[in-house]
């Protein structure tokens, strides 16, 4: 057994030193674009979001888990700040319809995305186009600020593909420009509308924590911010188009996030529950229907006298049921039946409590069976009346 230990130690030995191994690994970093307020790798914004308060006099962000249909419909609130930070921004028309609204009231929306759905460009009369994965040999390009007095002498870098979207069309009479890439391509601006404004960025790894923290990338961010209201009244960060809808994303969603639905659905369950448990204890496992034993004898006598009675035996029949009723005579009332005499008749109506004349009859009938050659139908049925008689009297 001596082997087993050693090949014991030399297991728990390589299983040591795997462990060691993959605790000494280094961490693979996760390049992915999530632009996630949750996400500390370099493409999350989990930096700029607790930053926010810090940007606009100590205000928290709330964030938001919704369709923005959802929050400015309806919304009569005014000098609110929405921003929107992702990849790309699919919307419908009925949330372009309530957004528009919404800024003309006098609230700001800022929406920094790469992609903007068709319906989007054609509300606010805006084209873009993005790079393809390698520009003029490189896959990275420069940011800054158009506005001379908010523009740094070095341009803002971004690194690691990092070629993103640029405006081609913008509507002149209500589009301000305010940042370009290395390229001169237009990659911010501002639309007046109404009471309120809407600032387009195309660039959204500029907000992420890999740009924030590199070099001096977070005057960028604090000299794009600088364009927004100091002190909204309010701030909402959206994280629906990345994450999705909060709360149940089951078909029951709309049950689920009303108190009354829920609660009745709830006991409606329980209701259901309990039923289940109580009708399965109450009931009762199937009881097998047992069928009586069949008297297989009497089915044999019943088919063999059946057959006498087809073929006009009548003799034989008479003759068996003659045997039969001598048989009980003997064992019942322990009588001989050898001479059936006076004296038989007179003995066999003492112990049996019938009358003399019923047993005379009976002896006259099975005398005149054994003396015939053959029997009629009607002696074969007087005979037998005569011997059930017999045995109803005695019973």
């Amino acid at each position: 057994m001596k082997w087993l230990k050693w090949y014991i130690i030399l297991i728990v030995g390589l299983l040591a030193l795997y462990m060691l191994a993959e605790y000494n690994r280094p961490r693979i970093i996760d390049w992915s674009k999530t632009f996630s307020n949750r996400d500390k790798i370099p493409y999350g914004t989990f930096v700029l979001y607790k930053e926010l308060s810090s940007l606009f006099s100590g205000i928290q962000a709330t964030e938001l888990r919704e369709p923005v249909y959802d929050h400015v419909n309806n919304n009569e609130n005014e000098d609110e700040l929405y921003i929107l930070i992702n990849r790309s921004v699919e919307t419908s028309k009925a949330d372009e319809a309530e957004l528009y609204k919404y800024i003309e009231r006098g609230n700001t929306v800022f929406i920094s995305s790469s992609d903007f759905s068709e319906s989007f460009k054609k509300k606010f009369n805006i084209e873009t186009n993005r790079y393809a994965d390698y520009f003029d040999g490189k896959d990275s390009s420069n940011i800054n600020l158009s506005n001379p007095a908010l523009k740094a002498s070095k341009d803002f870098s971004l690194e690691k593909n990092t070629l993103d979207a640029h405006f081609t069309e913008i509507d002149t009479a209500k589009a301000s420009i305010l940042g370009v890439n290395s390229y001169k391509n237009i990659n911010f601006i501002r639309l007046k509308i109404g009471e309120g404004y809407l600032f387009l960025h195309t660039v959204p790894v500029a907000f992420t924590n890999y740009f924030l923290l590199k070099d001096n990338n977070a005057e960028y961010i604090s000299k794009v911010f600088s364009y927004l209201p100091a002190k909204p009244s309010a701030i909402f960060w959206d994280e629906y188009y990345k994450l999705g809808r909060s709360g149940p994303r089951t078909p029951l969603r709309v049950l689920l996030t009303r108190p009354a639905l829920k609660w009745a659905w709830y006991t409606a369950l329980t209701g259901m529950l309990i039923f289940v448990i109580f009708y399965a204890k109450r009931r009762q496992r199937i009881i097998p229907v047992i069928k009586a034993p069949t008297n297989d004898s009497k089915e044999f006598v019943e088919t063999v006298s059946r057959v006498y009675l087809n073929q006009k035996h009548h003799k034989n029949i008479a003759e068996k049921k003659i045997t039969f009723w001598l048989d009980f005579i003997r064992v019942r009332f322990n009588i001989s039946t050898q001479q059936l005499t006076d004296e038989f008749c007179i003995q066999l109506a003492h112990k049996s409590g019938t009358s003399r004349e019923v047993i005379q009859h009976i002896t006259n009938s099975i005398l005149h069976v054994r003396s015939s050659y053959s029997i009629s139908a009607t002696d074969l049925i007087t005979i037998n009346q005569q011997i059930d008689h017999f045995y109803k009297q005695i019973k």
